[in-house]
């Protein structure tokens, strides 16, 4: 497939780069592509695509001014403006929760699929074409573009459509975080399984990871956040992971001018992060480790679900 010199222009219109570095983005992309592996916490091995610093440049702007303007469904919570914190937050009111994931999320997106969504989404042949070919690679949707969540959340528009129409005869209340997915209602939705399978098994994706409901005490919510009563707490082993990632830091401090120092520092600020936002008491515990360590990481107190 061809992509023609018309789309090259309005897109170099668009987000303001060279025509002939797009093209070198679309026609050269091993050069501009790298691939790392990492290892899940269940042990599995995921691959990311990496861009290179002025392909990923391109692709957060065409994100920011191309996709992002376009809105999202609600239901789905890996957006501007929202967070995993709002998606927990939209189940507050129901007594059940039962949750599973999408199995290989993003490898399951197709070139097809991209180019569908952007197709509904009122581009036209042309430029959905070439949209399609720089946000893609190897016929998939990669795990690693800044543009992979925006259009995910346009393929599973269809999907979140279907399942909305289940609230006002069921109450059944339904929401994802990338490949999370939450149903709430306050009766046991498990009897609906059958139909939500065949729904994500329509547009070709596979639910796994189904996790049961318990009416007391702790409940495991998207694998690393726990429901107590009313409030949520970070799972203990995600807790203890983190202390020990932090411990590890700050026996390393001679290196903290090493690329792979301070990538380590921004993914620890992410996880802290992420505990400030679940558990205010759990935050100011790691606060207080790294404290103790002379570690300093610690990012402004903020709101946090409990």
């Amino acid at each position: 497939m061809e992509t023609r010199t018309p789309s090259l222009h309005w897109l170099a219109q668009e987000i303001g780069f060279d025509t002939d570095l797009l093209r070198q983005f679309v026609y050269n992309r091993r050069e501009h592509i790298h691939l790392e592996k990492k290892k899940k916490t269940n042990g599995q091995i995921r691959t990311i695509t990496v861009p290179s610093k002025q392909f990923k440049n391109a692709l957060r702007i065409i994100n920011r001014r191309l996709l992002q303007p376009i809105g999202f469904h609600k239901c789905f919570y890996l957006k501007p403006k929202s967070s995993f914190y709002e998606m927990l937050r939209s189940h507050r009111q129901f007594y059940f929760t039962w949750t599973c994931d999408i199995d290989d999320f993003y490898p399951s997106i197709s070139s097809r699929m991209i180019m569908n969504s952007l197709l509904a989404k009122g581009f036209d042949k042309e430029n959905a074409e070439l949209l399609t070919r720089l946000t893609t690679h190897n016929n998939q949707l990669p795990q690693g573009f800044p543009t992979s969540s925006s259009l995910a959340a346009f393929v599973l528009i269809p999907i979140l459509d279907r399942l909305e129409g289940l609230y006002p005869n069921h109450k059944l209340f339904v929401s994802l975080y990338a490949d999370n997915v939450a149903i709430s209602a306050k009766f046991d939705p498990r009897r609906f399984k059958g139909t939500i399978i065949r729904v994500f098994q329509k547009y070709k994706f596979r639910l796994d990871k189904f996790s049961g409901l318990e009416r007391e005490g702790v409940r495991e919510i998207m694998g690393s956040v726990k429901k107590r009563g009313s409030g949520y707490l970070v799972a203990r082993q995600y807790i203890r992971n983190l202390r020990d990632r932090i411990f590890s830091l700050s026996k390393d401090l001679e290196h903290a001018n090493t690329k792979g120092f301070r990538k380590t520092v921004d993914s620890i600020r992410g996880k802290l992060a992420f505990v400030r936002t679940i558990n205010a008491n759990q935050f100011n515990s790691l606060a207080r480790h790294c404290d103790r360590l002379h570690v300093a990481l610690v990012l402004p107190k903020s709101n946090s679900l409990s």
